[in-house]
């Protein structure tokens, strides 16, 4: 029988993945191998670890693109598909970005809360463990001018034959 206490951390090992031991708990011959336990593969995003949160948002586009860093405190706005998490709109001065891909919850999730560090799109052929987030798609569309309101007048409106008033 274990003496251990449970791992308060469980709740939050991805699904599939099995979480090492605490160093404290390792013999040195195990902590070579640590490092193997968990699987490598494609990962959708990050979410940062510790208190701090992250000043920027990276974007990695598949296949060794240009990666994209902005701050967060230039996002305006955070528009996502609810009915099926497909889709995520972020929204920064001058540009959006759309990101497309399946499963994007804990994504948006990340994002609202201030605590992604980097989304990456999978490359032709990766794929993630089921039920986790796969992003196909990272694209930037520049942003219309904004809308601007018709000027209001303070013009009465004349009739056909009134005769055309002096501008005071």
């Amino acid at each position: 029988m274990s003496t251990s206490p449970p791992d308060p951390l469980a709740p939050f090992v991805p699904v599939g993945h099995r979480r090492a031991a605490p160093v404290f708990q390792r013999k040195p011959e195990e902590a070579a191998t640590a490092a193997l336990e968990v699987p490598i593969g494609y990962r959708a995003y990050a979410v940062a670890s510790g208190p701090t949160r992250p000043l920027r948002l990276e974007m990695r586009p598949s296949e060794g693109g240009i990666a994209i860093l902005r701050p967060y405190s230039s996002i305006l706005e955070i528009a996502y598909d609810r009915a099926g998490y497909t889709g995520i709109w972020l929204t920064f001065p001058q540009v959006k970005f759309a990101i497309l891909g399946s499963g994007l919850k804990p994504v948006i999730e990340a994002l609202a809360a201030g605590t992604c560090e980097w989304i990456a799109e999978a490359a032709d052929g990766e794929s993630a463990p089921p039920g986790q987030p796969v992003i196909t798609q990272i694209a930037d569309q520049p942003n219309l001018p904004a809308r601007t309101a018709p000027k209001a007048t303070t013009e009465r409106p004349q009739a056909e034959n009134a005769r055309p008033q002096r501008a005071t």
